[in-house]
């Protein structure tokens, strides 16, 4: 027979005889008891015996206690840490027997959560619902043993005075008494044995049941609120729920309209909003006409099924009428809440103004409620200022005393929406920097409020448990709806938390979607390709200003052809809501088109001193309508307008396979957590394989620029080392470890070959990696063009080309520090010889900002030393001097969006794999943030420097570049890769090319060693221009073992030039007057094989 385990408990008692005469009964009734379970039961489980009366509240005292109302009133003053360190005792000194706590731990605990809630703790808040919850459950009967008055419910005489409306539901408040008496304890030790609990002779005592059902409500309401979809796969709300759906109250009573109310709302936590509408309505009154202290919560989460439903103006009822019930009870935690939802649900319904209620409800609450009133003001503000009324919002703003929000209140709402609403009036204003500063402080502030955010880390922690809850399907789908990209919805309902979502990096929980995603379907590999682009897109945005926002607000109102439909509805709805915009707008395109036509024709006339041509007057008035453009732009991305993230454009597997030709594959690379992960995609094909050795990839790319000696940036090379230098086995080993578990070649039937790298990748020249099998390599810029892109999407975006035969703007300096001043003006009257229509820059006129005249040219190219270190967006795109004015990154990709399609930065140095550099950033990430930045601000092609070389043969590279690519008809890979084969054949000037160390006994007879022509990457977004996709796409790609053939066994047989001639391809670009022919080597057919293993 089992131990029995007793816990006997003894109260000595001291004071009049006839209380040790009852001390001394219990005794002799607990040990009588004890023998009878002794004897009846050979399975007897731990039971607890108390004497009676022992474990209830000393004194008599009614639970909740008054430390309860307390606390809720310290919130309701603003103080949430007062009100937790309240809650907490009140809590932890609650009733209990043994160690299970009692029903008056479920509303105690729920008041630790809201105080959590506010103070932004979303992990502590619900663990406390979780326990409120829990507790509720593993007492789901107590409402069968509340002693209920017999007498019916009466209308309460004189409700508040709701000085913002009046209820038109036509029903009135019950008066319910506070305190009812509940009796506890069982004297059956049958029914124990049973059910478990407490043995003791019963003794009742007073509660209020009232106060204990609505913490159940609450726990259940904020707990779906904050976990959304992870809230329905939950021991304590399926506990709460099973619970409910017995209906644990006395039948027949009014008492069932709590029920209803609890019921409902947990099946709304569930995700069954059809299941708890009628529970909810019916639950609503009780006795078919009095309103109850759960009506304002059962009112509330019908107004969030109704915003679910796309029903704003009902929701604003509901929630309305919800402030008049809560307002009845001095329900101030379902006022705030009502409240909060009205201000929404009436911006989403489209009505003008801020709601009537709001601004009357403030006014009402200045005496008592002094943290409901300070919410209403920064409500009244954020929506004035998001209807662009400056005078309204500045109003509410004066009467938010600024020392209030040094404490708890500027911790939470009160203190995000204040700065939000600040930071809405300076962009109005154009102070854009100082709404920059309240913008960043009012998300600073919100982050640890933010839903979205909290939800996303607990998904992250759920799946990194691997607790088995969550299958990788079910995880794949959860972090494709957190981690997308913000909805219509979501812009227009929480533009703040919308802007504060997508300006936080996210890192591991994309890398744990990546692997859940490549766990889920590892042949299909689509889920994985979807997510590898959304964590590319999240990496650039969430480095952006408002998270992407301002730039796609640029996009929107950029050439209306490279827009979709959707797009252009958005556009049309914002310029119909603010027709100023539509007048600058037109405006600013007219003046650019004749600024850039000003320019043309200096260019033509040969302007070189630098001056700026044209009226100076027109340029100015140009440099004014773009600052009002850019003031509307910056105010319409910082408000609740649905802007399109346009760039970086979303790369769908199946619309980038489609829109890849015949000949042309993708090779991606996607570095997470479980390792680097390769996929090669054509038009019909995918395939997938992972990269086992990473380290030792690491260690030979580490050793390739130690070969290549560009490891230390302004050290020189001698030409001893290129002839020693074993750069080739290195390159050989990385390209074995990237491809050896693919069953791919790259060595042939290949047009040309898009490369998204990824981390260190990014600093990998690939053209010179060798490819093919046995003797018979070739490095890989000999077998195909190559281009780059950081996303798919990019890669293959559609775009209006150009027709070409524009300006190109030169900033023309020092490309390598130990330059002569000299070799600057060389380098543009070079340049101005071979190119036509070369523009000098920047022009002389500094009261004309350099992007804005920059922004008119069709070329950029900046012949300058690019160093710096920090965030890209800081770094020096134009250095700056004492005769010339500069530009960072980030000032290139603000407002405007800029002209030339076209940018070229021969001189900057990324952080490089073996280098000195201190900073923390992952190698290869300035590299792309750097070519996104470029391709964000307007252009199609960016070519970049890996390493600088400076020099004569890197000036060499881009002229023939320019010269051919500038016709507009020609690939920007083709014309690359045509530009690298004839300068690499020519004997270079050593004496011309400063890093270089001229060792007599060691010349080289020509540029092919990679130092001189590797350390460039283009980066291009194709042809632009695709058909519409058909109306059926396959879902899948086939897999693809093999995407192209293997190397046969002889080599192939070159063609000379001589056969180019009778090709159905156009004729070689004549080259430079004095430079001998040189055409691109020829390649075999293009395609990928129908009957590919």
């Amino acid at each position: 027979m089992s131990q029995l385990h007793l816990e006997l408990i003894y109260v000595g008692t001291q004071g009049r005889e006839r209380n040790r005469v009852r001390d001394w009964v219990a005794v002799c009734i607990c040990f009588t008891v004890t023998a009878l379970l002794v004897i009846q039961s050979e399975f007897l489980f731990a039971q607890t015996i108390l004497a009676p009366g022992i474990g209830a509240p000393r004194g008599g005292k009614t639970v909740p206690s008054p430390a309860y109302d307390m606390a809720l009133a310290e919130l309701s003053q603003g103080n949430y840490s007062g009100a937790l360190q309240m809650a907490t005792a009140e809590y932890s000194g609650g009733i209990k027997a043994g160690q299970q706590r009692w029903i008056d731990a479920i509303a105690s605990a729920m008041v630790v959560g809201e105080c959590h809630y506010e103070l932004g703790q979303m992990r502590q808040a619900v663990a406390a619902y979780d326990e409120s919850l829990l507790l509720s459950a593993a007492h789901a009967d107590w409402m069968l043993a509340v002693q209920f008055p017999d007498q019916n419910l009466r209308a309460m005489g004189s409700a508040p005075i709701t000085a913002w409306g009046r209820s038109a539901r036509n029903s009135v408040a019950a008066i319910i008494p506070d305190t009812m008496l509940i009796r506890q304890g069982e004297a059956d030790p049958q029914k124990v044995l049973q059910k478990g609990g407490v043995l003791s002779a019963p003794f009742s005592f007073p509660i209020r049941p009232q106060e204990i059902i609505r913490s159940t409500v609450v726990s259940l309401y904020r707990r779906g609120d904050l976990l959304g979809p992870l809230a329905r796969t939950n021991d304590s709300l399926d506990q709460a729920a099973r619970a409910l759906s017995r209906r644990p109250a006395p039948p027949n009573h009014w008492s069932q309209s709590w029920i209803d109310i609890a019921l409902g709302t947990a099946s709304w936590a569930q995700g069954k909003s059809d299941q708890a509408i009628p529970l909810l309505e019916r639950g609503l009154l009780v006795g078919g006409q009095f309103d109850h202290p759960l009506t304002a919560w059962g009112l509330i989460v019908l107004g969030r099924i109704a915003m679910d439903r796309d029903a704003a103006a009902a929701a604003v009822k509901y929630f309305e009428e919800a402030t008049y019930v809560a307002a009845n009870y001095g329900d101030t935690r379902a006022l705030e809440e009502a409240f909060r939802y009205v201000q929404i649900a009436h911006l989403a319904a489209g009505s003008p103004g801020t709601p009537p209620s709001i601004e009357a409800a403030a006014l009402w609450a200045r005496t008592n409620l002094p943290a409901l009133r300070l919410r209403l003001l920064a409500m009244k503000a954020e929506t004035s200022a998001l209807l662009g009324d400056i005078r309204s919002a500045d109003a509410a703003l004066l009467e938010i005393d600024s020392r209030t929000l040094r404490g708890d209140m500027g911790r939470g709402l009160i203190g995000f929406k204040t700065s939000y609403a600040k930071s809405l009036v300076f962009f109005l204003q154009g102070a854009t920097d100082n709404g920059d500063r309240e913008l960043a402080k009012a998300c600073l502030i919100q982050s640890p409020h933010n839903v979205k955010l909290f939800r996303t880390e607990r998904l992250l922690e759920i799946f990194v448990s691997g607790s088995g809850s969550l299958s990788d399907r079910e995880a794949d789908e959860r972090f494709s709806e957190l981690l997308a990209d913000p909805t219509v919805r979501e812009q227009s309902l929480d533009p703040l938390g919308t802007i504060t979502t997508t300006s936080t990096p996210r890192l591991e929980a994309f890398d744990a979607w990546m692997v859940a995603a490549l766990r889920r379907d590892s042949r299909n590999n689509e889920a994985f390709l979807i997510a590898g682009d959304a964590m590319l897109r999240s990496r650039w945005l969430s480095a952006q200003p408002l998270g992407g926002r301002r730039i796609n607000t640029e996009w929107l109102f950029g050439n209306p052809e490279d827009l979709d439909p959707q797009a252009l509805l958005q556009r049309g709805g914002i310029l119909a809501r603010v027709p100023q915009l539509a007048q600058i707008d037109q405006e600013f395109n007219t003046l650019r088109t004749e600024m850039s036509a000003t320019i043309t024709q200096a260019a033509q006339a040969g302007n070189a001193d630098g001056s700026l041509p044209g009226n100076v007057q027109r340029w100015k008035r140009f440099a004014d309508v773009s600052r009002q453009r850019t003031q509307f732009l910056t105010s319409i991305a910082s408000g609740r307008d649905p802007i399109p993230v346009t760039f970086p454009p979303r790369g769908p597997p199946v619309e980038v396979r489609r829109r890849l030709q015949k000949g042309q594959l993708m090779l991606s690379f996607y570095w997470i957590s479980s390792g680097l992960t390769g996929v090669l995609q054509s038009n019909d094909r995918t395939a997938l394989w992972q990269i086992k050795n990473t380290k030792l990839l690491t260690e030979e790319i580490v050793a390739l620029f130690k070969e290549l000696g560009v490891g230390n940036t302004v050290a020189s090379i001698s030409t001893e080392r290129l002839e020693k230098s074993r750069w080739r086995s290195h390159a050989e080993k990385i390209s074995e470890l990237l491809f050896e578990n693919s069953k791919v070649s790259l060595a042939e039937n290949i047009d040309e070959l898009v490369i998204i790298p990824d981390g260190l990748l990014w600093c990998l020249p690939f053209e010179l990696l060798p490819v093919g099998t046995g003797d018979h390599k070739e490095l890989l810029r000999d077998c195909c063009r190559v281009r780059y892109s950081p996303t798919a999407g990019t890669a293959v975006m559609k775009f209006t080309p150009t027709r070409g035969g524009g300006v190109m703007g030169l900033c023309s300096g020092k490309l390598f520090r130990g330059d002569a001043p000299e070799i600057a003006q060389e380098n543009l009257d070079r340049l101005r010889r071979s190119l036509d229509r070369v523009f000098p820059l920047p022009v002389h006129e500094k009261s004309l900002p350099l992007p804005l005249v920059g922004s008119v040219v069709e070329s950029l190219l900046v012949l300058d030393e690019l160093v710096g270190e920090g965030p890209v967006v800081a770094r020096p795109m134009v250095p700056s001097a004492q005769d010339r004015q500069g530009m960072t990154f980030g000032m290139w990709l603000s407002s405007p969006r800029k002209h030339p399609v076209r940018v070229i930065l021969p001189g900057m140095q990324p952080l490089l794999p073996g280098s000195n550099s201190k900073t923390t950033a992952p190698l290869g990430s300035d590299i792309f943030m750097a070519v996104t930045d470029l391709l964000a601000s307007g252009a199609r092609t960016a070519i970049v420097s890996r390493w600088r070389m400076g020099g004569k043969i890197t000036v060499d590279l881009i002229e023939e570049f320019l010269r051919d690519a500038s016709t507009g008809d020609t690939p920007a890979s083709e014309s690359w890769q045509r530009s690298v084969s004839i300068v690499i054949d020519e004997e270079p000037d050593l004496q011309l090319e400063p890093r270089m160390k001229i060792d007599p006994r060691c010349i080289p007879a020509d540029a092919s060693h990679p130092l001189f022509w590797a350390g460039y990457l283009l980066a291009d977004c194709g042809q632009g221009i695709y058909s519409l996709p058909p109306d059926v796409i396959p879902a899948v790609a086939k897999p693809m073992a093999a995407p192209v053939i293997q190397i046969p066994n002889k080599p192939p047989v070159k063609k000379d030039a001589a056969d180019d001639m009778n090709d159905d391809k156009p004729p070689a670009k004549p080259d430079r007057p004095g430079r001998p022919g040189r055409v691109a080597p020829r390649k075999p057919p293009a395609g990928v094989p129908d009957d590919a293993p």
